[in-house]
């Protein structure tokens, strides 16, 4: 596996060697622990895209273009949206064959994990963060490894991981949509939840955000993140961020100052 490429020394960013990680292979109910070798050798020479959940996908018909990938790559609560809204696919695609989640996805909203519907779907690998039982919870997956303290600080958006995580195997292309810094984000909790795509929070994170309506909407800083992502593009050559996204995020960079 080759190493990371050296990055900007912005905030808490740093060089990490040797981070473990973890992957849950979805075979089967009773599936097996999977290898380091299994995974590089799924993404090794392979196109990938990862989608994120920006609602500015909406209306851009890039469905079919996203499906075209080797490797289609989405975040939390994703995969359940698209089985929920056939309409959406002509924007995000169809296909999922690898899911990351986040602490609070897997610490708290368990009961969304519909895997034997996703299985069917496609999906081969789930990339958490956490070493919760999943088979005292109901959810016969295995998983190896754990990934602890990835990139720094951990109030690091999930995508960022992603994307942080995707550039250390041997990839023909790695594609980014879907992320646009939260463009259509607000300052504060207000309810609207306008920055993702209807339907990608869970009811328990709307219940968490509609008791905090007037407050801070996260603790991630989304400024530091986007110079992060483009810093990344440009020292990857096989690594693309979608146009129309990346005018978003340098939108976003430039009203940094205002906000």
């Amino acid at each position: 596996m080759k190493e990371k490429p050296s990055l900007i020394k912005d905030g808490f960013y740093v060089f990490l060697k040797n981070r473990k990680k973890s992957f849950v292979a979805i075979d089967n109910l009773e599936s097996e622990k999977i290898s380091e070798t299994e995974y590089e050798n799924f993404l090794r020479g392979k196109s990938v895209v990862l989608v994120g959940p920006a609602s500015s996908m909406i209306g851009r018909n890039l469905g079919e273009y996203i499906d075209s990938f080797d490797i289609v790559i989405r975040t939390n609560n994703m995969i359940n949206t698209l089985m929920n809204d056939n309409e959406a696919s002509k924007d995000y695609g169809k296909r999922t064959d690898i899911l990351y989640v986040n602490v609070t996805y897997e610490r708290d909203m368990l009961d969304v994990w519909k895997v034997e519907e996703w299985k069917k779907r496609g999906l081969k690998y789930v990339c958490r963060l956490m070493k919760t039982d999943l088979g005292k919870k109901g959810i016969s997956v295995k998983w190896r490894g754990i990934l602890k303290n990835p990139l720094p600080p951990p109030t690091t958006y999930l995508g960022t991981r992603a994307i942080w995580d995707l550039l250390s195997f041997d990839l023909k292309k790695l594609y980014v949509t879907g992320m646009d810094a939260y463009e259509n984000v607000s300052d504060v909790v207000d309810g609207k939840n306008k920055e993702y795509l209807e339907g990608y929070l869970p009811p328990l994170e709307i219940e968490r955000r509609n008791n905090r309506i007037g407050g801070r909407l996260s603790l991630h800083d989304r400024y530091r993140d986007t110079r992060f992502i483009l810093k990344l593009e440009e020292e990857n050559s096989k690594m693309e961020i979608d146009p129309f996204c990346k005018k978003r995020m340098k939108k976003v960079l430039k009203n940094e100052n205002k906000s």
